[in-house]
């Protein structure tokens, strides 16, 4: 178990770390909810100026074309598919025996990324995928796992399997972890800002955007640990690692950690003190570049692979810990 220290210096994060890859190599990123194609250009171009990366990918934004949109695919162990409306599968969550969940537009835009990466040259591309969209980049994986050499998944929607609504709701009540929902995000300052601040209006029209879409719904209904494993017992499997934060109500740490199949499914698991989202923090964005430059040696242990960034409570550190020894026990 390591903490890893946060430098402001980006030529710092380049030169500890040992970068092999392409100079010709691409970067993707995709936001999840609240993010178009402009705005995923404009975190992918940051991350591109500070990494050793040529250029970025990105999709059109998702333009809803009806209630398919909405619908949520239901993947059976024996390898069943049924479409599900998305009101329908948030009624079967805990019921539900389908071991993969995601929506139509999920996968259409998985697909989509396919081809723009092929259409790029088809190499091998680093990916950071965020939130909901960590949805869209394990369905692509899963599909072309070679087009990928390493991912980073930000607060990952899509890996956990969440209870009923209702019993959510009263889990975040009992834990405390409700509050936090509630609590006032504390304003990035303009100093600390890599991206344009959005306007109220570009908020509502994109939210609005990915409410039509599906996406919303799919927040709650994904679950794709399993494809997740799938991804990793591949032979072409890319260099995959999750960044989560302590303060993230429904897809923290925690969670994500019992939700894994098997702890090797990953590389490494970072947990960090900072909100849900990159939304324009330098800091958090430097974070990223450290977890997407780090070396290729990965350590048996899993205990090795767990990092903690400055700030993470020590409390928050045990809990994680606890699960770890319980899991490795099994």
């Amino acid at each position: 178990m390591q903490e890893i220290p946060i430098e402001q210096d980006a030529e710092f994060i380049r030169g500890s770390v040992n970068i092999d890859q392409s100079p010709e190599r691409a970067v993707i990123f995709m936001g999840g909810i609240g993010y178009d194609e402009q705005r995923n250009l404009e975190v992918g171009s940051a991350i591109m100026r500070l990494g050793n990366y040529s250029h970025t990918v990105t999709i059109p934004d998702a333009v809803p074309s009806g209630p398919s949109d909405g619908t949520i695919i239901h993947r059976y162990p024996d390898g069943s598919e049924r479409e599900k409306s998305g009101k329908e599968s948030l009624k079967q969550l805990g019921k539900d025996e389908a071991s993969v969940r995601f929506s139509k537009l999920h996968a259409e835009r998985a697909r989509q990324l396919i081809a723009a990466i092929e259409a790029d040259g088809g190499q091998p591309v680093d990916a950071v995928f965020q939130s909901v969209d960590a949805s869209t980049g394990l369905l692509a994986i899963h599909e072309r796992p070679e087009l990928f050499a390493r991912v980073v998944l930000l607060d990952p929607a899509g890996i956990i399997d969440l209870p009923p609504r209702r019993e959510f709701i009263k889990q975040e009540w009992r834990s405390g972890n409700l509050l936090q929902i509630f609590r006032r995000k504390k304003k990035v300052a303009e100093s600390e800002r890599f991206e344009v601040p959005s306007s109220r209006f570009q908020k509502l029209r994109r939210n609005k955007r990915s409410s039509q879409g599906g996406n919303q719904i799919a927040t709650y209904v994904s679950s794709q640990a399993g494809m997740l494993h799938e991804i990793a017992e591949s032979e072409q499997a890319p260099s995959l690692s999750i960044i989560a934060s302590q303060f993230d109500h429904a897809y923290s740490p925690l969670r994500i950690l019992q939700s894994l199949v098997n702890l090797d499914d990953i590389r490494g698991f970072f947990v960090t003190n900072m909100r849900h989202g990159l939304a324009g923090k330098q800091k958090r964005l430097e974070q990223v570049m450290q977890v997407l430059e780090q070396t290729d040696e990965v350590t048996e242990s899993f205990v090795d692979r767990l990092h903690f960034f400055d700030g993470v409570s020590e409390t928050y550190r045990e809990k994680m810990l606890r699960i770890v020894h319980e899991r490795l026990q099994k």
